[in-house]
Formats: C-alpha cells, sequence, structure tokens
C-alpha cells in the first residue's frame, strides 16, 4: 500500500517532504508511520498511456466524419462518446464529439456493426 506524508517524515535515512508519496514499506512500518499520524493510506492509479494513432488519409477522414454523422444523433453521440471515456476537453458540440471520437481512435467502438 501507498502511504502520504501527513508531515515531514524521516523515515529509514530518507526524509518524505508533506504530501510526498512513501511506498515500498512493510506492514510494520506502514503501521507505525499511520499510528503515529505521520502519514495516511492512499490509493494510487496508474494512467493509461495513450496509443498514438496512425494518421488517416483526408478521404478516409470525411468518410467516417459522414458515417458517425448518419449513424448517430447529437445527444446519443455525446452519451456514448462519455461512456467510451472520449475525451471530450475541445467541445461537446456534434462535430467536435465526431472529430474526438476518430482522432483518439474510437471509430470501431462507434460503427462496429457496420462492419
Amino acid at each position: 500500500m501507498t502511504l502520504q506524508a501527513l508531515t515531514t517524515v524521516n523515515h529509514s535515512g530518507k526524509i518524505y517532504e508533506k504530501g510526498s508519496l512513501i511506498e515500498k514499506l512493510t506492514k510494520k512500518e506502514e503501521e507505525r508511520l499511520i499510528r503515529l499520524r505521520a502519514a495516511q493510506r492512499v490509493q494510487t492509479v496508474v494512467m493509461a498511456e495513450k496509443v498514438a494513432q496512425p494518421p488517416i488519409n483526408p478521404a478516409e477522414y470525411e468518410a467516417l466524419k459522414r458515417d458517425l454523422d448518419e449513424a448517430y444523433g447529437a445527444d446519443e453521440l455525446l452519451r456514448q462518446a462519455k461512456s467510451h471515456k472520449v475525451d471530450l476537453a475541445a467541445g461537446t458540440k456534434k462535430e467536435q464529439v465526431i472529430e474526438a471520437i476518430i482522432a483518439q481512435g474510437f471509430v470501431n467502438e462507434f460503427l462496429e456493426d457496420d462492419a
């Protein structure tokens, strides 16, 4: 389990500043730091790496945009994009959502029934 330092911690010759993560401790060492209120347990989340998508030629890109536009209404497309965890930082208008789906490589999830 990972701990987070609540104060500056000097443990086994290493200094951890307040807020830093402390890992690779024995259960006994963890319990001691928690009991002293020097640290607390935290969950660490491993972020998935984004895989670069190969470039799409302009004709294929336009065809994918057209297919997605015809297959989904704006509300349904937005709902599906959120359920597939498409990054919608660029916006939530239908055209922006379609562009995000294509750019992030989610096209197969949306058009798999047509294949």
